[in-house]
């Protein structure tokens, strides 16, 4: 396993506390690693073998190795040394989900969100009370969890000042307690801010918790401490997924319907203007094939291989542009369509079917990959390289490829080391990671 950039904490797992602009190992990790997760300044890796191990910032225990102690080399969690099948991260929690099932937490517990049947700090993983079986999936939101059960129930724990842990009351839970309504036939889960939604077997919606900005798609803005439906949503919903004050979902068609805030124009309905029922995204009535998000800015792959955005966009530092609707950034030029789409801060980036990237937003940093600090309204092709690309992925103002034969290339900002080419300067055109 190998890691990069800011080190502060010892995040990085090198036995040290300096920042890194190449890949260094983590100590011990050399082999058997499956999966990893990142919290603000932590880190933890799960193992072929099912164990935990974690290391970085540690002040709530989040490393769950029973001290409070800031770790700059992996360390074991206690009491999960094997059948981990699952991890998740929050900024200052962690949790597992067993082979079996069971649930376990650790970190940061002010608001019971451990579920652990108490409040304070638990600097080793606890056992979710009552969910030591059947538990299929957790999600996470600011400061409560939620877990889906195989036959399909949902039970939630931790904060509930706005109603988010669905059980008709606001009172904080250390404990999981069963959402109303929802006993059975969910098939999905997703946590925003402060809110819940679930997806249920025959393509519905139902959402609970904050509602300040009509993130819950109920017809309000009032929040509720239990389940309701999403205004027309009682079928044909494939996915949802809920940002920290809106939420979307993805029809059967293939079309997009938002609900929530709107501040940036993030729901597409040609406006900026929060709503409290679901809105289709003007343009993306059907055909979208993949959706990504970046700051406050979301973009969909449509059918055709082309990509549209709604929200934010800089066309400058200084100039700030709203789109209300879909505006197609980019477009598949005769055969060579795309097939993937990636979203950073304010730039995104798309996959071509012939293995090459075009890109287009803001370029402060050079994060476009055209060799200048130009943003573009429309594409831009990625130059200076020659090797087919088989993945893209877009961080906050750099981008990076997996080329087919296994090698990475990145570009952009590089003030923390982000582009592993064993310097800090900017690039605006891709750099071979080191290693």
């Amino acid at each position: 396993m190998l890691c990069w950039g800011r080190n502060w904490a010892g995040q990085l797992g090198d036995g040290t506390k300096e920042d890194r602009s190449a890949p260094v190992r983590v100590s011990g990790l050399d082999k058997g690693v499956k999966a990893i997760a990142v919290g603000f300044a932590h880190t933890c890796a799960l193992t072929e073998q099912g164990g935990v191990s974690c290391w970085g910032s540690n002040w709530a225990g989040q490393l769950g190795d029973g001290s409070t102690q800031d770790a700059h080399e992996p360390i074991k969690v206690k009491d999960l040394t094997a059948d981990v099948s699952a991890i998740v991260v929050a900024e200052s929690y962690s949790c597992a989900l067993t082979a079996q099932g069971t649930a376990y937490c650790w970190g940061l517990n002010d608001h019971g969100q451990l579920g652990a049947g108490s409040i304070g700090n638990r600097l080793a993983a606890v056992d979710v009370r009552g969910l030591d079986k059947g538990v299929k999936a957790i999600a996470v939101g600011f400061a409560h969890t939620c877990a889906l059960t195989e036959q399909g129930s949902v039970l939630c724990w931790g904060r509930n000042e706005y109603g988010q842990l669905g059980d008709g009351t606001k009172e904080d839970r250390s404990a999981p307690v069963p959402v109303r309504g929802l006993d059975k036939g969910v098939k999905a889960i997703a946590a925003g801010g402060s809110h819940t939604c679930a997806l249920t077997e025959p393509g519905g919606v139902l959402c609970w918790g904050r509602n300040e900005h009509g993130q819950l798609g109920d017809g309000t803005k009032e929040d509720h401490s239990a389940p309701v439906p999403v205004r027309g949503l009682d079928k044909g919903v494939k996915a949802i997924a809920a940002g920290f004050a809106y939420t979307c979902a993805l029809t059967e068609p293939g079309g997009g319907l938002w609900w929530g805030g709107n501040r940036d124009g993030e729901l597409g309905d040609v406006t900026i203007e929060g709503r409290s029922a679901p809105v289709p995204v003007r343009g993306l009535d059907k055909g979208v094939k993949a959706i990504a998000a970046g700051d406050s800015h979301t973009c969909a792959l449509t059918g055709p291989g082309g990509v549209s955005c709604v929200g934010t966009h800089w066309q400058t530092v200084q100039e700030r542009f709203i789109y209300a609707l879909p505006k197609v950034l980019m477009r598949a030029v005769g055969s060579s369509k795309f097939k993937a789409i990636a979203s950073g801060g304010d730039h995104t980036c798309a996959l071509t079917e012939q293995s090459s990237v075009v890109c287009a937003g803001d370029n402060f940093y050079g994060q476009l990959g055209d060799g200048t600090f130009t943003p573009r309204t429309n594409s831009a092709k990625v130059t200076a390289y020659t090797r087919p690309v088989a993945a893209i992925a877009g961080g906050e103002h750099h981008t990076c490829v997996l080329t087919t034969e296994g090698g990475v290339l990145c570009w952009g900002r590089n003030q923390y080391g982000q582009l592993g080419n064993g310097e800090f300067g900017i690039s605006p055109t891709p750099v071979a990671v080191v290693n």
